[in-house]
């Protein structure tokens, strides 16, 4: 199923563009298929899984983990395909009343970058939209959907705000024996071969209500990473 999906994929087969438009309109015009549905792909990684072997809709990061996980069972003894893909996150906790730090690593598939709203850069524009949309909504009235305007942020704003300290209230310290306060930064031990980013599009809101930020992000052609490489613990 893996080689059928890659070849579809890879073949050209199944993204030709459509016939032209018959000059006889009594003319039927023979449709071509339209991209892929890796229906037998899908049946085949989510059998015998509760979610993903039921026809719901599903959250596509937690089905391509599990598809990793099938396929490192399935490689046992053999090369991973998917060890391409693996790195090691560093976290670094440290414990503000002593100032001892413990660190943890695991290894990950996904690198999941937060979204800093606060960091578009077109706020006027998109203010502007909010406001004729709600004046829109009042009058009962559709907005044209090509006016649509997303928050653009740049990937180097979720980068930024991925390696920036969190503190955690509440942390209980082995070093003083009590419930103190922690600050928390995450580094990568190790870099893959080929990134895979998440970025985490869900948000809770004012009625704390669940919510997906509908967002543009501007990727550069080149990224520099080296502001989240971990260094592990140091001296003193």
């Amino acid at each position: 199923q893996m080689a059928k999906l890659a070849h579809g994929l890879l073949s050209g087969n199944y993204s030709k563009p459509p016939p032209p438009e018959p000059e006889d309109p009594k003319e039927v015009r023979i449709r071509h298929q339209e991209g892929i549905k890796p229906l037998m792909f899908k049946t085949l990684i989510g059998k015998g899984h509760a979610e993903f072997s039921t026809k719901r809709q599903q959250d596509a990061q937690e089905f391509l983990l599990h598809l990793f996980s099938y396929i490192e069972r399935n490689s046992r003894g053999v090369e991973n395909p998917c060890d391409c893909l693996k790195f090691r996150t560093e976290e670094r906790i440290q414990c503000v009343q002593s100032n001892k730090v413990k660190y943890t690593s695991r290894a990950d598939y996904l690198l999941a970058l937060p979204v800093p709203m606060d960091a578009a850069t077109n706020k006027a524009e998109v203010a502007a939209y909010e406001a004729k949309k709600k004046q829109y909504e009042a009058e009962k009235k559709f907005l044209d959907p090509k006016e649509l305007v997303r928050p653009r942020l740049p990937l180097s704003a979720c980068i930024d705000a991925f390696s920036q300290p969190e503190f955690i209230d509440g942390f209980y310290s082995s070093a003083v024996q009590a419930v103190t306060t922690a600050k928390k930064t995450t580094h990568l031990a190790t870099f893959p071969d080929y990134l895979m980013i998440q970025l985490k599009k869900f948000t809770i809101g004012d009625d704390w209500v669940p919510k997906k930020l509908d967002v543009s992000i501007d990727i550069p052609d080149t990224l520099d990473l080296s502001q989240l490489r971990g260094t592990g613990k140091q001296e003193g």
